[in-house]
């Protein structure tokens, strides 16, 4: 039924009768209750929490077997909390702070008390805290009311002792960094009192803790209960931890003060290359992103051409490869340059990197060159080439499969290796696909699963 029918039923309602008729469901049904009470009814606090907790034990219950929540659990369990989460940031958009903020701490709490007992590999609990930590976090950007802030700061405060958190992540420290908006002189200390607190459990190895994590809250604190003098000065002490490195980073960019800014980049990027061996491009791509970031906003083409075409050939990096186009094209200097460019990079990138460049600027009879240097790819760059080379694409995509047939040796691979000559058939190649699949059905007329799978591929090469 479309939306315009369901929309001319309900206004045919007489008022009373649609009342009567939501009741009714809403009692029937709890989902439907619940959403109608969260989209117009007065929230409170207590019984909503209550309820909450309650809907995480019926879910902790369905994903729990023998004690254990497995990967298909985590993820159900995960669905439900988030929708919990969902609930809360409807709670924000209605203006009620404090109940939005109830429920993202109640989710928070209740999956950092559950990790030791799930397979978290799916990554789907991490964005479910996270997903909790948002949720506080605008809160208490939106929190103007001194109540509000008091209830927040305190309870924060209280909960980040909590022993859900022992042996587990930095999530109780980012819990107190967005509550460190709340601090003045008056309060300071119940939070100071809760990283000493810590602090001391840690030393009596009771807890997860990190130095960096209590140095970066503290930092926070500063910021607003101190001038900005004060709080850079700060971070400059405090420069060994990479999250400060980048703040001062992002105030030197905004501050257009853009040499200290390159300083700060250069500084932990030579770092980390005297320092690291092998790939030091692992360590410093994130700080050359930021050094770009520092030309781009400083509108400095010249270095911006310089360390594109230095991470683009030097360090293998093909994300600048467009950032490179798009800046010679900018100076008009892109067509004179781009023979030469693509010469360096056939040079300095692995043939696969360099077959997608081709591939992107059209160049197909350089990519065919290639592709004969390296028949492994013709599975990836084939099908853009079949058009115009049918016979020499066709021929190494029969190389290729003959190849892999020597080497699989189960259903999977027979699966696989069949997928290919069908993708031989499609590309203009039937005839070629036929003829392969005869060579291949009499080279192993041993393998009944090879034999199978060849005469499903034989049967729809032969509808086409």
């Amino acid at each position: 039924m479309k939306v315009d029918e369901i929309q001319k039923t309900v206004e045919g309602i007489p008022t009373d009768e649609l009342r009567s008729f939501v009741l009714s469901y809403a009692i029937e049904d709890k989902r439907f209750m619940r959403n109608l009470m969260i989209k117009y009814g007065e929230p409170d606090i207590k019984s909503e929490i209550s309820a909450i907790k309650e809907r995480m034990r019926e879910a902790v219950r369905k994903g729990t077997s023998r004690g254990f929540i497995g990967w298909s659990g985590c993820n159900q369990i995960c669905d439900a909390l988030d929708e919990i989460s969902d609930e809360g940031l409807i709670r924000l958009e209605q203006g009620y702070i404090r109940p939005a903020y109830m429920i993202g701490l109640t989710v928070l709490l209740r999956m950092t008390d559950l990790l030791s007992k799930a397979d978290t590999s799916s990554g789907a609990w991490d964005y479910t805290i996270h997903h909790a930590l948002e949720l506080i976090e605008k809160a208490c950007e939106m929190a103007n009311d001194d109540s509000d802030k008091k209830f927040i700061f305190e309870t924060s405060c209280k909960e980040a002792r909590n022993k859900v958190f022992d042996g587990w992540g930095e999530w109780n420290f980012i819990l107190l960094r967005s509550v460190a908006r709340f601090a003045t002189e008056a309060n300071v200390r119940i939070m100071e009192s809760t990283l000493d607190f810590l602090r001391e459990r840690d030393i009596k190895g009771d807890s997860y803790y990190s130095d960096s994590d209590d140095r970066l809250t503290r930092l926070e604190i500063c910021k607003y209960l101190n001038d900005n003098e004060t709080y850079t000065s700060k971070l400059y002490e405090n420069l060994d931890i990479d999250e400060v490195r980048e703040i001062l980073i992002i105030n030197s960019i905004s501050a257009h003060n853009f040499s200290e800014g390159e300083r700060l980049c250069l500084e932990i990027i030579d770092t980390i290359e005297d320092r690291s061996k092998g790939t030091p491009y692992h360590w410093t791509r994130v700080w050359y992103a930021k050094l770009y970031e520092v030309y781009l906003a400083k509108g400095d083409y010249e270095k911006q051409i310089e360390l594109a075409r230095k991470l683009l050939i030097c360090e293998k990096d093909i994300h600048y490869y467009t950032v490179l186009k798009g800046l010679l094209a900018a100076k008009g200097d892109w067509e004179s340059e781009y023979s030469s460019l693509l010469e360096a990079l056939s040079a300095a990138l692995p043939p696969y990197s360099f077959m997608g460049i081709l591939r992107d600027e059209s160049e197909t009879d350089l990519l065919m060159q290639e592709l004969q240097k390296y028949p492994r790819e013709v599975y990836t760059f084939g099908p853009f080439l079949s058009a115009k080379y049918p016979d020499k694409v066709f021929a190494l995509y029969g190389q290729e499969i003959r190849k892999d047939a020597e080497d699989v040796s189960e259903r999977k691979g027979y699966h696989r290796l069949c997928k290919q000559i069908i993708e031989l058939g499609k590309l203009g190649g039937k005839e070629d696909a036929l003829k392969l699949i005869a060579e291949l059905a009499d080279r192993y007329c041993r393998r009944p699963a090879m034999l199978d799978e060849l005469q499903k591929v034989e049967h729809k090469l032969g509808l086409c």
